[in-house]
Parts: structure tokens; sequence; C-alpha cells
């Protein structure tokens, strides 16, 4: 895992101890960790700690203040507790699938890691509420995330809406909001967000002189539905158009014209960017591992207290004998016979 680019980039900053819970030894420094610790965050399946002896009810035993979050797909009660699932299962069922995508196709999932960001984003924001009342009152308390809950809550406006009207989403259904998504260009691909009349207009005004047009006054788009009868004859002249340019000289030009439109990056254009260097966004790291890399920051900026972090992720367990020594006491003898017997 320490090439991993994601666990390259979640642990920066983090220490990293070894703990095999099948053993018993292991159980019982786990629990003294828990003694220790202000917060405790775990991801296993929801029947996996209780089954060694390591639920909420039993850490706070050691340490009544401790708050202890807990993500699962579904969360630790109701009848999917013990399901297994994917991003794309967790997506599926949410509801979020059903209207992403176009109409002619099978819907889409959400891009890799938005969901497990999405739980955790809603974990950190729980978890340090909960780390408040422990300070204040003295009170620990479990956490319990359930990540289709979050995806449900990001989506909920359609749900709501067909509760009230009865009528289904549909799949990029934007007959008179058209070109929406993704068109291909000299050099890749391009998206447009073209939603109110306003920005259709200035799309016209925009492509409209490259391909010796006027195609403001055209009829055949001169009021939204109008648009929605001939969505593919204009979709087509927009290709013609896009086709002649790459897609920076497409996003200059488009956003000089006020025109809702982005290209498409890879990897390597995405670390080019220049608004993301501007802002500092990206901070280089060695790893002893990996290297030296490009990192991303923090996506907001604090004018008083700036956060950044210069430790690169750890290796497995390259702070057993810190951790165990200094805060739990262990001797080297200890540790040798811990690391003898596998329990770390």
């Amino acid at each position: 895992p320490e090439k991993s680019g994601l666990f390259l980039h979640l642990n920066r900053g983090k220490r990293s101890v070894t703990l095999n819970l099948r053993s018993e030894s292991a159980r019982g420094i786990l629990t003294a960790l828990a003694k220790w610790a202000d917060i405790l965050v775990e991801d296993f399946p929801p029947s996996f700690l209780p089954s060694l002896g390591l639920s909420y009810e039993q850490l706070e035993r050691a340490n009544p203040r401790l708050v202890m979050t807990s993500i699962a797909p579904f969360g630790q009660t109701g009848p999917y507790r013990d399901h297994k699932a994917t991003e794309m299962g967790v997506t599926a069922l949410s509801g979020a699938m059903y209207v992403h995508g176009v109409p002619e196709r099978e819907p889409l999932r959400y891009p890799p890691d938005v969901v497990w960001c999405l739980a955790g984003s809603t974990a950190a924001a729980a978890t340090t509420g909960a780390l408040l009342v422990s300070r204040a009152q003295g009170i620990g308390q479990h956490v319990d995330v359930s990540a289709l809950e979050t995806v449900v809550g990001n989506v909920m406006g359609r749900p709501l809406s067909y509760e009230y009207s009865g009528v289904k989403s549909q799949r990029g259904a934007r007959p008179a909001g058209y070109p929406q998504g993704a068109f291909p260009c000299q050099d890749g691909y391009v998206v447009f967000g073209i939603g109110p009349d306003r920005y259709f207009r200035r799309l016209c005004v925009a492509i409209g002189p490259d391909l010796g047009r006027d195609l403001l006054t055209d009829p055949l788009w001169a009021t939204p539905e109008a648009r929605a009868a001939h969505q593919e004859e204009f979709e087509a002249i927009l290709l013609e158009w896009t086709m002649q340019r790459s897609k920076e000289d497409i996003f200059r030009h488009c956003q000089a014209h006020g025109v809702i439109c982005a290209p498409i990056y890879t990897p390597e254009e995405l670390l080019q960017d220049p608004q993301l260097r501007a802002r500092g966004y990206f901070q280089q790291l060695t790893h002893p591992a990996a290297g030296r890399l490009s990192y991303p920051g923090a996506p907001f900026q604090m004018a008083e207290t700036p956060w950044r972090t210069d430790t690169p992720a750890p290796l497995l367990g390259q702070h057993n004998r810190e951790v165990y020594r200094d805060i739990l006491g262990f001797s080297p003898e200890d540790l040798a016979h811990l690391h003898k017997t596998g329990a770390v």
C-alpha cells in the first residue's frame, strides 16, 4: 500500500502502527489505545469488532469520553446492515444512478471514490461535533455513518420532486437546456452546461461567426420549444465548431463570451492547471518508497492559520516503536514478543 496513490494521498501527516486484531494481545493493545485516544475511526463490517469484544460499549468502559466513528455502506443497523456493497452498489441503491447518464443508454455510476469521500467528509463533520460534546461535557458517543445515506442526502431533490409532482426524472432529459455533456474536439473533449435561454444565446454569438451563420436569429432555435424540436441539428453544428479547435481554445473562447464550458483534463493536464497552480494547491513531498510526487492540498484557504502538512504518508508499522513505547509504555522486550507472536 505504500505505493498506492490513494494511500499516499489520504495518509499524509499520520503515524502508522500495525495491529493484528485476530490476536488476543492485539485486542488488549487496541483497548489501551482507545483509553488514551479522543477518537477511534473504523470501517470494518458492523459485526466484526463486536465479535472480538471490541464494540463501542466495551471500549467505552475503558474511556467514557471516547468518540468512536463507524463508517459502513449501510450503517450499523437496519436490514442491510451486514450486506456487502461496492461504491456502485451504494450509488444504485441511492437512486443517483437512475438519473445519471443519457436516456438511450444504461444508467452510469459515479466516478471512483466519490461515495467514500462523501462518507468520509460526513464522518469528519459528525466526529468533530461529537468531539466538541466530549470535551465540553465529558460524554463520549458512537457516531454511525451510512455511506448510502450520505449519497441519498445529495440527490434527495429528485425524490422530493417526484413525491410532490408524481413525475419521474429522466436521465439527461433537458429538451430546452442543451447542449449538455461532453463533445469531442481536436485534442480531447469539452463539456457544456447550457441551461437558461441567456446562455444558449451567448453560445450562438460565440460560435456563429466562425461558421458564417447568424444562429441567434435562426427560427429553428428562437424559442425553447423550437430548440427542443431541433436539438440534433444544433448539436451537429456545435460539433462542427468544436472539431476545428483545441479544448483550451474552446475553453478560453467560451468563457470570454460568458458560456458555461470546460475542458476534460487528463491527469497530466490537471497537474499543470493554471488555476490550481496559482492558488498553490499542489504540494511536493518526498516519500521513502514512492519518491517525490505532487499531492493535493486543502480545498480551502484560511487567512490566519493556513493548512499544510510536510510529512508524507508513513510506511506500514513505521511508528510501532514510537507509539507502543512512548504512549503505552511497552519495553523493547515487550515489542519483540508482540512482533514474534504476530500481534503487531
